[in-house]
C-alpha cells in the first residue's frame, strides 16, 4: 500500500474530527422547554400585531392608517428653536419647522387696540390713541374743531415684549387733565401720563406676581374727590387700587 497516500487520509480524517468536535463543545442547548426560548420572530407582512424592544432605523416609511405614539416626538429638520411650528414647506405638504405667524403676541388678542378719550377742561380736544398690544407703542392725535387729527407726541414709547392694554382717566376734580393709562398684562405694571406731560409716563404699579392681569379706571365724580385705578390678578384673585391726589397713592383693596 502506498505509505505517503495513507498518512494523508490519517491527516485529512483527524481535521475532520477536530472541527467536529469543535461545532459540538460550542453548541449551546435550549434554556426552555418548548415553546420558551424561541429567537424572536422577523418583522414580516402578516396581521399579527409585532413589536420590538431595540430602535428600527428606515430609509423611508409609508403609515397607511391611524399612529399612535407614546412617546416624545423629535423632528430634527433644519434649526428649530423653542415656540417654533411644524408647517407645510410646499404643496406636496412636505412638512418642517418655522417660526409661527406671531411670536410675541400669544395670548390671541389683537394687534392693536384704539381708545378715544374725552375732552375735558384741560384739554378741549377729544384725543384718538392707537396701542401696539406687544410693544405697547402708544400713539395718539388730538381732533381739532374742524373735525381733522393733528399729529400729537407718542404717549407711550415700545417697550419690553409684554400684552398691553390702555385705559383712560379724566380728572375733573383739580388736576383737569385726560390721563392715559397703559398696563401689562402679563406682570400686571401700570404707567399713566397726563395731557399736560404727554410721553413723560409715571409708575403706578411695579411688575407684580405672575398673572395674567386686567385693569380698570374710575374717573372722578361728585362723590368722590380722586381718580382711581385698580388692577386684578386673574390667577390668584388680589385685588390692588390706587388712588391720584397729585401723586398716586395706595388705598385699602376692596373687601372682595
Amino acid at each position: 500500500m502506498n505509505k505517503p497516500l495513507q498518512q494523508a487520509k490519517v491527516i485529512a480524517l483527524g481535521i475532520v474530527i477536530a472541527f467536529t468536535a469543535s461545532y459540538a463543545l460550542a453548541w449551546t442547548g435550549p434554556t426552555a422547554l418548548p415553546p420558551n426560548g424561541n429567537v424572536p420572530a422577523p418583522l414580516n407582512v402578516g396581521t399579527t400585531t409585532q413589536a420590538k424592544l431595540g430602535d428600527l432605523v428606515l430609509n423611508g416609511l409609508s403609515v397607511n392608517a391611524a399612529t399612535i405614539l407614546s412617546g416624545a416626538l423629535q423632528i430634527p429638520i433644519g434649526n428649530p428653536v423653542a415656540g417654533d411650528v411644524l408647517t407645510s414647506q410646499d404643496a406636496s405638504g412636505t412638512v418642517g419647522w418655522a417660526a409661527p405667524a406671531s411670536r410675541i403676541n400669544t395670548s390671541n388678542t389683537p394687534a392693536y387696540q384704539s381708545l378715544l378719550m374725552g375732552a375735558v377742561p384741560g384739554n378741549n380736544e377729544p384725543i384718538m390713541c392707537k396701542l401696539n398690544v406687544s410693544s405697547g407703542l402708544t400713539t395718539c392725535a388730538d381732533i381739532t374743531p374742524a373735525t381733522t387729527f393733528n399729529a400729537f407726541a407718542s404717549a407711550f414709547t415700545a417697550t419690553t415684549t409684554g400684552d398691553y392694554q390702555i385705559n383712560q382717566l379724566l380728572d375733573i376734580s383739580g388736576v383737569e387733565y385726560a390721563t392715559l393709562c397703559r398696563m401689562n398684562k402679563i406682570d400686571g405694571s401700570v404707567q399713566c401720563t397726563a395731557t399736560n406731560t404727554w410721553g413723560t409716563p409715571v409708575s403706578v404699579f411695579s411688575p407684580g406676581a405672575p398673572g395674567p392681569y386686567s385693569m380698570n379706571t374710575y374717573d372722578y365724580q361728585g362723590g368722590y374727590s380722586f381718580p382711581m385705578l385698580c388692577r386684578t390678578n386673574l390667577s390668584s384673585g388680589l385685588v390692588e387700587c390706587k388712588y391720584n391726589d397729585n401723586g398716586w397713592s395706595s388705598m385699602n383693596p376692596p373687601g372682595i
